[in-house]
């Protein structure tokens, strides 16, 4: 797989969710959330993923979560989501948006990847202690 950037995962999220993507998401709304996925990412593997020169294996990972929360916020948008909560107070009326099937598989394959790339682990002694 090419090292991509953002603005090709740009591209390819355009690509994969059409004209449904609302004008309001695309530039800078778009690059913000690629790089809130991007931080957890590296959060999760605790490796640094430049945005400029992101590595294949983060490629599927980073795609995946960026795009769900496109659709999420298409659902938004949309008026799909029908559910808002604030505390104990929950209020409801009626089924999940239409893009919210699939943001869950989206992301549920997206950590799937990340637990097969592993997490780097660093193991420290404390002197002195017994």
């Amino acid at each position: 797989m090419v090292d991509a950037n953002t603005g090709s995962v740009v591209g390819f999220i355009t690509q994969l969710a059409g004209d449904k993507v609302p004008s309001n998401l695309s530039g800078t709304q778009m690059n913000f959330i690629i790089e809130q996925q991007a931080q957890f990412v590296e959060q999760y593997t605790g490796v640094a993923v430049s945005l400029d020169d992101i590595p294949g294996k983060y490629q599927g990972p980073l795609t995946d979560l960026t795009l769900a929360q496109v659709l999420r916020a298409i659902d938004v948008q949309e008026g799909g989501i029908n559910s808002v909560s604030l505390g104990e107070l929950s209020l409801s009326e009626g089924n999940k948006g239409s893009n919210s099937d699939t943001a869950d598989m989206l992301i549920g394959r997206a950590r799937k990847q990340l637990l097969e790339l592993g997490r780097k682990v660093r193991v420290y002694k404390v002197w002195g202690a017994s």
